[in-house]
């Protein structure tokens, strides 16, 4: 009787586990900021990116030929080692807008993801009131006024992780502009690199307008300017504020 009873137990947990769906192999098993596990939905298409808020992770690249304005709310996006390219003339690739948190981060063990070939303005920019954090990843190969990511007033940004590079500013920023009252960088990774990037003025990072800059954690290093205003590696108007922590600054010309 007792061994009738097990094998029941056993047989009905069998049936019970093929009742229940399987996770999607490509969206089980990522985590945000390496703290808590997160399921993602996988995102499959190769033209655009989502259109509601959610948690989503990329399952191949992605070749946009407008910008992508996020939806409002909060997105949470896994490169998972593929690349968000914009092929589009004189375009940003992603625009943070208003009232909306964008969390990038790359769960790919080779940390290949990446975002790039932005123009005219940035490869990201985020609006006033809109809230960006990479933390991993990279943002390179983007050019315009402004380099990798262009901080408008009142719009904040965050580096947990991942890389900045080779992005090219016709003004301030090559790496990070951040322009206007109220606009914040936060560089709190020991990860974070923003390195080998071109402005005009700030090659790493400019400030400008009533900036801020908060360096925690992180490195600014080998990046250049041409202008007369200089600061290769921060460049700090008047009116703005740089915050230092702990981080490196080196190397920059």
């Amino acid at each position: 009787m007792k061994k009738a009873t097990i094998l029941f137990a056993v047989l009905l947990l069998a049936i019970l586990a093929l009742c229940i769906p399987a996770p999607d192999a490509e969206a089980a098993g990522h985590y945000h900021n390496g703290n808590t596990a997160v399921e993602y939905t996988a995102w499959t298409g190769t033209a655009s990116l989502p259109a509601t808020e959610g948690r989503y992770c990329l399952t191949q690249d992605v070749k946009l030929t407008e910008q992508w304005e996020t939806p409002t709310g909060t997105i949470y996006l896994c490169l998972n080692g593929h690349t968000i390219t914009q092929n589009g003339y004189q375009k940003p690739v992603i625009k943070v807008v208003k009232d909306a948190k964008l969390y990038i981060d790359d769960c790919s063990n080779a940390q290949t993801g990446k975002i790039t070939g932005g123009s005219y303005s940035a490869g990201v920019i985020v609006e006033g009131d809109g809230f960006f954090e990479l933390v991993g990843g990279s943002i390179t190969g983007n050019k315009g006024s402004a380099g990798g990511i262009l901080v408008q007033s009142r719009g904040k940004c965050s580096l947990l992780g991942g890389q900045i590079y080779d992005n090219i500013a016709s003004s301030f920023g090559g790496g990070v502009c951040v322009q206007g009252a109220g606009a914040n960088l936060q560089i709190n990774g020991e990860n974070v690199r923003i390195h080998d990037n071109a402005a005009q003025n700030g090659g790493g990072v400019g400030l400008i307008a009533g900036a801020s800059l908060n360096l925690v954690k992180g490195t600014i290093s080998d990046n250049v300017t041409s202008g007369e205003g200089g600061g290769a590696g921060v460049y700090i108007s008047l009116d703005c504020s740089l915050y230092m922590q702990g981080g490196t600054i080196s190397g920059n010309a």
